[in-house]
């Protein structure tokens, strides 16, 4: 297959292009033609930045904005704490709302991904220490506080 043939996808990640594994046509078309949310879909899940005239092929297409979320199930360990072993069981799927708010804190993550109960409960912690800095009184107020499981709870929606 010549390059002709091939996406930007195609020739960056060296993959094979118009696979008919998910979609029965082969077609290449440019990415300017997709709306805005796919577009940063793509570049996001991608890693590839495009430019007006770049192309992407129906495989990629498919793979990148439908079956991205599916293929990933493991947690995507933001805060290196698995040890190498990805956890699996109560992940969630990071929107683009979610990946939006993290990485304005820091934490780059991609839309699609999934993150772990533990995980998300790391990152509300971590969002509420950059969130607000504690006073003299709160550091010694209530010292045997507990944890509220329901509050937490609220915060994990929240961020869903």
């Amino acid at each position: 297959m010549n390059d002709k043939e091939r996406c930007l996808i195609g020739i960056i990640k060296k993959e094979i292009c118009n696979k008919q594994t998910y979609v029965k046509s082969h077609d290449i078309k440019k990415v300017s033609s997709l709306n805005d949310v796919e577009k940063d879909l793509i570049i996001s899940r991608s890693g590839i930045h495009f430019d007006e005239n770049a192309t992407v092929c129906l495989h990629h297409e498919y793979v990148y904005l439908k079956r991205y979320s599916t293929i990933r199930t493991t947690c995507c360990d933001p805060f290196n704490s698995h040890n190498g072993k990805r956890r699996k069981g109560g992940c969630k799927e990071i929107n683009m709302q979610l990946a939006g708010k993290l990485k304005n804190i820091g934490i780059n993550v991609i839309p699609g991904e999934k993150i772990c109960p533990s995980c998300m409960i790391k990152l509300i912690s971590f969002k509420d220490d950059e969130q607000r800095e504690p006073t003299c009184s709160q550091i010694y107020e209530d010292e045997d506080n507990e944890l509220n499981i329901n509050e937490l709870l609220k915060k994990i929606l929240i961020l869903l």
